[in-house]
């Protein structure tokens, strides 16, 4: 049986229904947040050789270390909002977006606008939101989807893009990890990461969810139906090559634990990973 875990209550799991989008994972009986969308769990095995916490054989999805089944209801934590903004999006015909973000969220949407741009016939534009902030500019948003990415949501620069793009009558987008942060306020539609409290200095798994929102809302605009399929059963494929991807880092950072400075290489739909990879050995290692 499950391990009761501090957001669970947990004798038992049941499979839930894996047929409609995003809805993804065996859940266990009940959560103690009963707001809560999503939750990890462990399963606790005992045989001859002791026991130990591991994760569900049967989750469809696990935490980004791989060692926990994850729950992701995305039916009921961004399902409603996305339909609405992509038929709002659609509607207006507009075809423009204008994005603004700093570190983590700035790599976020220019991955965004990589998948958007190859799949569809909408374009990103990247903000540079000091041209308001710093030196006052005067920018007509108008005719522009203005959306604004931050994890914590109270980005003040990027904040005061999608004020701008409300008073001009832009459809504006927030994604955030925190419903009551100032941005998800602020925005007509908010794209929740639910990605749970990130304790640490550098952002992963919030950067990770990001990320899958992105893609989540760049597939719906295409209207490439094996893209959102692909989306259902992404969980599964991060399941398996996230152990070979422990093994692999384990192995290069023993090669590479002297180094003071180095290059990452990239380019197209990789290029803002390559960014973001830069950034986190820059916060956590202190390598150039």
């Amino acid at each position: 049986s499950p391990s009761p875990l501090p957001y669970l209550e947990a004798k038992k799991a049941d499979v839930i229904s894996t047929d409609s989008a995003f809805t993804i994972g065996a859940v266990a009986s009940s959560f103690k947040d009963t707001t809560a969308d999503s939750g990890y769990y462990t399963y606790t095995v005992t045989n001859s050789v002791g026991t130990n916490e591991v994760v569900d054989p049967y989750a469809k999805s696990a935490g980004i270390d791989g060692i926990r089944g994850m729950v992701v209801d995305f039916n009921k934590v961004n399902k409603e909002v996305m339909d609405k903004l992509v038929k709002e999006i659609k509607a207006s015909k507009i075809t423009n977006f204008v994005a603004a973000a700093r570190g983590a969220s700035d790599h976020a949407l220019t991955f965004f606008k990589y998948v958007l741009e190859v799949n569809s016939l909408y374009t990103v534009g990247l903000s540079a939101p000091s041209v308001l902030t710093l030196y006052k500019g005067k920018i007509n948003y108008a005719n522009s989807i203005v959306i604004g990415c931050s994890q914590s949501g109270k980005a003040e620069d990027v904040l005061e893009v999608v004020k701008k793009g409300n008073e001009q009558g832009a459809i504006t987008i927030a994604v955030t990890n925190d419903t009551n942060s100032p941005l998800a306020k602020e925005a007509k539609f908010h794209l929740y990461c639910n990605a749970g409290e990130e304790k640490s200095f550098v952002a992963t798994k919030s950067f990770s969810a990001q990320l899958f929102v992105l893609l989540w809302l760049a597939s719906e605009l295409s209207e490439k139906k094996d893209n959102i399929k692909l989306l259902k059963i992404l969980g599964m494929g991060l399941e398996q090559v996230i152990p070979q991807i422990d093994v692999l880092t384990t192995k290069y950072a023993d090669i590479f634990k002297d180094m003071k400075s180095g290059f990452i290489l990239s380019r197209g739909i990789t290029y803002p990973i390559a960014l973001e990879a830069s950034l986190k050995l820059q916060e956590t290692c202190y390598i150039l």
